[in-house]
């Protein structure tokens, strides 16, 4: 894993007020990983792709940077699957009072915060000119219901939590927290969301957050597969 992250030279934080110092490797040789995935993404919309990528001298296509994200997936969530005490009682990790049954009442304002936004975008919504798929929106409808007091949300949250697998996760894994370096070696950086959560999960921000839906279907299997299958060779 230590390939995968920034050689750090010092680093210094403040819980009190949130101020960092990070003094690390000079990153300005690499490609943004979402400028290999084109146009289709709003996140792209008005750059040079070719120049950002190709004109620094990379050749791979999306989905070689697909599976090198997922590889590194694999590696991380292997490291500690179904994490013990030595994680779970770790005060600063996100997740990790929820894993133990605690923090409801954050866990609630969090979920509250969220039914709040999803409102809102459907009130602004109606004003858009994207339509939103009406799959897409029930999906997300029934899961936001799903988490409210009045459906038990807590209690079904930490039902869920005893039969899912969880593990050390990144936390805000999308192709926007990652670079290509020379000779492809991915750099992962912004590890401030990192948490105890479910590593599959992961791989669904990663593929929503730039790829198309044809791209999508063309090679997610493929490349589900490849993780599942090293994340079983690294932890069996």
């Amino acid at each position: 894993l230590q390939q995968h992250l920034p050689k750090i030279a010092y680093s210094q934080g403040n819980m009190e007020d949130g101020t960092k110092l990070i003094l690390m490797e000079d990153m300005a040789n690499g490609a943004l990983v979402g400028h290999f995935y084109g146009p289709g993404s709003p996140l792209n919309w008005g750059k040079d792709l070719e120049a950002l990528t190709k004109g620094k001298g990379f050749q791979v296509e999306a989905k070689e940077v697909t599976r090198l994200a997922f590889d590194f997936a694999a590696h991380l969530h292997a490291t500690s699957w179904m994490p013990g005490e030595d994680l779970t009682t770790v005060s600063w990790l996100r997740g990790a009072d929820w894993v133990r049954g605690q923090g409801r009442e954050d866990w609630e304002e969090r979920q509250s915060r969220a039914a709040s936004m999803w409102n809102d975008c459907k009130t602004n919504g109606k004003n858009d000119s994207i339509t939103m798929d009406p799959l897409v929106r029930d999906l997300v409808e029934a899961s936001i219901n799903k988490a409210l007091p009045e459906s038990n949300g807590w209690e079904t949250f930490q039902s869920e939590l005893k039969s899912t697998p969880m593990c050390l996760v990144h936390g805000d894994f999308h192709p926007g927290n990652m670079l290509l370096c020379p000779e492809n070696r991915l750099v992962v950086v912004d590890w401030e969301m990192v948490a105890i959560a479910s590593g599959p999960q992961e791989l669904g921000q990663y593929v929503i957050s730039h790829a198309t839906p044809a791209f999508r279907e063309e090679v997610e299997r493929e490349l589900v597969q490849g993780y599942y299958d090293t994340l079983c060779k690294l932890n069996q």
